[in-house]
């Protein structure tokens, strides 16, 4: 990281629509303020007023931007990410910009990413239609992440037309896996099929992983709503390949697979694969569901041990500053798993914790679960399916996963506390 970088104050700029982004965001989390989120006002800065001159000026603002945002993510994790992003072919001097735009996306500074990303837009005016594709489908990404989902399904839809008239397999990958997270958004999950087949076959011509991974996320996701455990883990498996080598992005797709297994009533290597999830340093988003997956598999499995260290790191995360959702959730799932094995007084003090947090955030599928928590202690689970070979395969792989002994304490990832 770089040292503070104070926002400029360029000379002749208008009322800056960064700046405006940028207080919007800190609004709405004031702990989102200070550095590094003032260097990253300082790219959006830079890049806002290279939009309104021209060269030579232009590209030297558009490199001292870059120049930022490449100290703010490091040399070497700048390599690791393009590489993931967009394989080794048609890199641009500006793609450290549009990736610091993921961080900020990350750290909930969405207004200034966008406003980012449209600024850049604008300097790049004259860019290559691929550079322009991948700067579109990130800024649509921005869209649907802020509840604007029609600005986003048209956004994706000028990326779609550029692959299609450019013949570019990318772009109209990056289209069709936006569509895919659209029609999740939208609870329409034949649509969620139906793009996220054509996003796998135009994602493996092009050879990303971050395309290949994304496109079998969608097949995952809409197999598991399915029931169809046989697709769901071969597509989960392929994402968990293209995942190696990112601990946290591994995580995730053996937390969605244990589901998966759960759901389908595969228990024990459900139980594995819950295991190998908290035993690594992950952030709250997936620690939480994995730890509540682990309670139930293991209730169902009869680890009463393993429910009540399950449960315990849970109540860990009461005071701290994780996502509201994955918290009331796991509360829920540890009171059922508590229940299970038949610690009533412990369960119903979960329950009421988990019940008055989601009721307070208005999450309501969690509402319904705590509400009737009888029903969910009691649902009797069917037979698990039979398997396909290469299904058959991918449990194997998963439950040799399962370490010999949990933690004693689960480990976050670094910096991680509120993702």
């Amino acid at each position: 990281m770089v040292g503070r970088a104070a926002p400029l104050n360029l000379p002749g700029a208008v009322a800056s629509p960064a700046s405006a982004a940028y207080r919007a965001d800190v609004r709405a989390g004031p702990a989102r303020a200070g550095e590094p989120a003032t260097a990253w006002l300082t790219v959006a800065s830079l890049v806002e007023h290279a939009a309104l001159i021209q060269d030579p000026e232009r590209s030297a603002l558009l490199g001292r931007a870059a120049d930022i945002a490449r100290a703010q993510i490091g040399d070497a994790a700048l390599t690791r990410l393009a590489a993931s992003e967009w394989g080794e072919d048609e890199r641009a001097a500006s793609d450290a910009i549009v990736l610091l735009t993921d961080t900020m996306q990350a750290a909930d500074m969405l207004h200034l990413a966008g406003a980012t990303l449209d600024a850049l837009l604008a300097a790049n005016e004259s860019a290559p239609p691929l550079q322009q594709g991948r700067i579109l489908a990130k800024r649509a990404r921005v869209a649907w992440k802020l509840g604007s989902l029609d600005e986003a399904e048209a956004r994706y839809r000028t990326v779609e037309r550029i692959g299609r008239r450019e013949t570019n397999a990318e772009l109209e990958a990056r289209a069709a896996i936006g569509f895919v997270a659209l029609a999740q958004l939208r609870g329409n999950y034949p649509e969620v099929r139906k793009h996220a087949r054509r996003a796998v076959r135009l994602a493996e011509q092009t050879g990303i992983r971050s395309l290949i991974r994304n496109a079998h996320s969608g097949m995952l996701i809409g197999a598991a709503v399915a029931r169809s455990l046989d697709e769901a883990l071969v597509h989960g498996w392929a994402v968990y390949r293209a995942s190696a080598g990112d601990p946290v992005q591994e995580a995730e797709v053996l937390q969605n697979l244990g589901q998966a297994l759960l759901d389908a009533g595969r228990t024990q290597v459900a139980r594995a694969v819950f295991s190998n999830v908290v035993s690594r340093a992950v952030p709250p988003r997936i620690m939480l569901p994995a730890l509540g997956g682990l309670a139930l598999s293991s209730a169902d499995a009869e680890h009463r041990d393993s429910v009540r260290w399950a449960a315990r790191q849970v109540r860990s995360f009461d005071e701290r500053p994780v996502p509201r959702h994955a918290l009331a959730s796991a509360l829920v799932e540890c009171a059922i798993a508590l229940a299970r094995i038949g610690d009533g007084r412990e369960s119903e003090r979960f329950r009421s914790d988990g019940l008055r947090l989601a009721r307070a955030h208005g999450f309501h599928e969690v509402v319904f679960r705590a509400e009737d928590l009888e029903a969910s202690v009691s649902k009797e689970r069917d037979a698990p399916p039979a398997l396909r070979k290469r299904a058959a395969d991918v449990v194997r792989e998963l439950a040799w996963m399962e370490p010999d002994r949990l933690p004693e304490h689960v480990t976050l990832a670094a910096g991680s506390t509120a993702d």
